[in-house]
This record gives C-alpha cells, structure tokens and sequence, in this order.
C-alpha cells in the first residue's frame, strides 16, 4: 500500500480528524479484526449482519495505528476512551465503506500501471488464476484475492498497490445493474475481459440481454487508449463490442479470433493440450487444469498477458503452473483412492453442462458419479434450467446421479426424460442425506464430481469423502 499522510486519509474519506498528527502515515489497513496486524488502519464496516464498530475494541487492543468511525458521537468517543492515546489516529466520516472506496480512488489516481478489470458469467476467477499465475514472472503484480471481487473487495486489492505495482487483476462480480459501472469508476481498468454471457444472476436481471448490458459497463468504461478483449464465440459479442471505444481483441475456438487452439487434445485424465495460436506465433500448451471450457479460460488470460507484453514462453509457463482457486474444477484423490472434482464454489446451467462434459470426458476411472445441487438466482428460468441440466446429464457419459436440494430435482426429472437408469438416481432434501448414500456407494476407483451454487454447502459432502471414505477391493 502506499504510504498515505492522515491528512491526505481524510481527505480521501470526506471525513474529519478526531485525533493524530495530519503528517503521521498509513502503510496498511484492515476490515477484520480477526487478521488485523499491528499498525494497520482499522476499517469498522456494516452490513446486514454485522457492525464493525463493535469491534474497534479489539483493533485497538491488537495495535491498529486508528480507526474510521460513523459513531463518534453516538457512543464511540465515551466508549473507547480507556483504549486510546496520542498516537491513535481517529477519523470521523459518514459512511465507513464510502471512506474505504475513497481511500481505494485516491490510492488508484497515484499509480501508473495496467488495471486489468475481468468479468463474465462463468470462468471469471480462473481467468483471473491464471492471470495471477503469468504476469508475475514478467511485472510486479497484485490480483483479487479468494472472492474479495466486490465493492469492499475491489478497493481492499487496489490498496495493497504501491509505487512499484505495474499490473493489477481484478475480478469483478455483478449483482445487478450499475454494480460493474461503480466498481470500474473505483478502479478505472485499463484493460477490460468479458469470459463469456450466461444466465448466472437471472433472477435479478429478467433477460440475458439485460444480464449483457451489465458486464458492457466493463466494456464502456475502458478509454480509448485501452484494450477490451472479448469471446469471439459469444452470441452477444457483437452487441458488446460495439460500445468499446478502445481497440478489441478477440479469443475463442473460431479461426477468425486474435487467440485460438489448434491440435487440441486430452489424456484420460481429462487434462487438455492445445498449440495456442496468437498474433505473435503459436505455443503448445499443457494446462493443469481440467475441462475443455478452461481452453476458454486460458485463451482470454493469454490474450490479456500477451497484449501487455509478455512473452509467449512466459505465458506457457504461467498457464502450466497454474492453480485454480479451491472448489472450482479442484481436482483431489482422497484416502480411499478416490478421485472427487470439487466444483461446489457456484453453478449456473453453463457451469453445470460444462462441468458433466468434463466428467464425461474423463476415462479410466470405475464408474462416475455426479452429485449435483441447486443452482440459485435463476428466477423464472429456473424450473426449465434444472430440468433442462438434467437431460443433458441423462445423455452424459455418466453412471450415478445424486441430486441435493428442491430445484435440484428437476435434474433428476430431466435425466429420467433423456434415458437414465432410474434406479442410478438419488434424489435428497439435503446434503447429509446424499453423503449417507455416497458413502454406501462409492468404492476404489470411482470418480464423483460434485457441483451446485455456493449457499448448498456441499463442500460438506467433499469433506465427507475425504474424512470417511476407505478403498475397496
């Protein structure tokens, strides 16, 4: 972070100071308390669930150098009076997230590097994994850390820059209109990529044309001296391309793209090799990640890393040391010899479909199963999106099917439709019930991807597996 004078926190806040010296800096800050370090600036956020402030107490006690407030005048400035001294820094403002964001605004204006803004339906985070994992053989780089790919999350990444920082990755998520807009304003990306449109947070947008709208902010906020690199493949990409002002740079399997594979190819594992071709030659890349859709995925972060000015060799050996964040197409053999594809971290009916494609794919392996959950914020689309999973999970390559949830199923219903062995398929309330079957079912040398949107939990039937499952035969 850059080392800021409390004066120019203020400033940058639209707050006022309580207490400190204006020339004392702030080399770091922190939103929990639970990680804070001593010297850090301890931000009190709110939220529906929970108030910050009730916890500038413990900031203090583990040596934060200060602290925002809303409540100075509401109880703070009695309350904390036994904890302070001269050397703690108070600054009163309005609204604490708004003095973050601030912060994240003033500190952005200072540098000079690449900012790399990465949205779309599926494939944003390990877009941006592999990002993480190529530009820093090349350039000082800071990407968003776990899901920190929100309002708070934007600004807490932009503050971990510095003088010296050359190329921030930031993920951007959406949950509704003007989010993408607000986020880019803070951050003001230099580089925009758009993964791909789907039907993720339908339920909140009523249409894939509005759900396109919204990832375009990112494309109309990139200047005209920027890139914007979007999916040649994507039956939206026209509409989206239209409003970039800045040069466009395309990916996709079509010849016609900037980026695209040849010779592609795929061991038993399910682990792909392709020759990438780009406007600066042709590399064979091995990825270490599964599925075919990660093509996608390496495809976009190359274009993006390849436009900045990196290497192809150091691009090759990003993308062949890369890890994907935990619970997305995470790979991982438990004690009992058995393979489970973690994917529980979100779900969309694209996600789904790419997910049994992989598992379909995958060879060598016993039998398959697919234990699949709810996938939420589908809104009207959501009966027919399960449904129409299911029938495309009862054309799959795949030998059991177990369904979490309520939504979840109309997987099963579609399956059924499409020919699957009725007596292969579980249909559960809930995740304790599937883990009960799974753990009856599943022996040495089978494979169980396990997939729905985050609020299902069913990381808890991952942890089942690994903690309880012993080999057989």
């Amino acid at each position: 972070m850059f080392f800021l004078k409390l004066s120019e926190m203020v400033g940058a806040s639209g707050g006022a100071l309580i207490q400190g010296m204006p020339d004392i800096g702030i080399k770091s800050v922190s939103i929990d308390t639970r990680t804070i370090k001593r010297g850090d600036f301890f931000i009190p956020l709110k939220g529906e669930k929970f108030n910050g402030h009730q916890f500038i107490k413990d900031a203090l006690k583990k040596s934060a150098s200060g602290f925002f407030t809303e409540n100075w005048d509401k109880g703070d400035k009695d309350s904390l009076k036994d904890l302070l001294n001269d050397e703690i820094a108070v600054i009163k403002v309005d609204d604490t997230l708004k003095a973050l964001q601030g912060l994240a605004r003033f500190v952005r204006e200072k540098l000079s590097c690449e900012v790399i803004g990465i949205t779309g339906s599926t494939g944003k985070t390990c877009t941006k994994d592999m990002m993480a994992s190529i530009f820093p053989r090349v350039f000082k780089t800071v990407s968003t850390e776990k899901n920190y790919n929100n309002e708070i999350g934007i600004p807490l990444t932009l503050l971990k820059a510095d003088k010296n920082t050359e190329v921030i990755v930031l993920e951007m998520a959406m949950r509704g209109k003007g989010q993408i807009r607000e986020l880019a304003e803070i951050s003001k990306p230099t580089v925009g990529l758009i993964t791909n449109i789907g039907e993720s947070h339908y339920e909140m947008l009523n249409s894939l044309m509005n759900i396109a709208k919204t990832k375009r902010e990112l494309v109309e906020s990139i200047p005209y001296d920027g890139k914007v690199i979007l999916n040649l493949d994507d039956y939206r990409f026209k509409m989206l391309a239209r409003k970039s002002k800045a040069k466009i740079v395309t990916f996709g399997f079509s010849r016609w793209a900037n980026y695209f594979p040849l010779n592609i190819k795929i061991d038993t594992s399910g682990f792909y090799s392709f020759e990438m071709m780009t406007p600066k030659g042709s590399i064979l890349i091995n990825l270490p990640v599964v599925g075919k859709h990660n093509i996608y995925n390496a495809l976009a972060a190359s274009a993006a890393a390849a436009e900045l000015g990196v290497s192809l060799s150091d691009i090759k050996a990003g993308l062949e040391n890369c890890q994907v964040s935990e619970m997305r197409m995470q790979f991982i053999t438990s004690s009992g010899e058995i393979i489970i594809i973690n994917d529980a971290y979100n779900a969309s009916p694209d996600s789904m479909r790419a997910a049994l494609s992989t598992l379909s794919e995958i060879t060598g392996f016993s039998r398959k199963f697919a234990v699949l959950g709810d996938m939420l914020e589908l809104g009207e689309i959501s009966e027919t999106s399960h449904y129409e999973v299911g029938k495309f999970t009862g054309k799959s390559d795949i030998d059991f099917l177990i369904t979490v949830g309520d939504k979840a199923k109309q997987i099963a219903k579609g399956a059924i439709k499409s020919g699957f062995n009725r007596s292969r398929i579980f249909a559960f309330n809930n995740s304790g019930e599937a883990i009960e079957i799974l753990l009856k079912l599943v022996e040495k040398g089978d494979i169980v991807l396990v997939k729905a949107s985050r609020a299902m939990g069913l990381e808890k039937v991952v942890e089942a597996l690994l903690k309880r499952v012993k080999g057989k035969g």
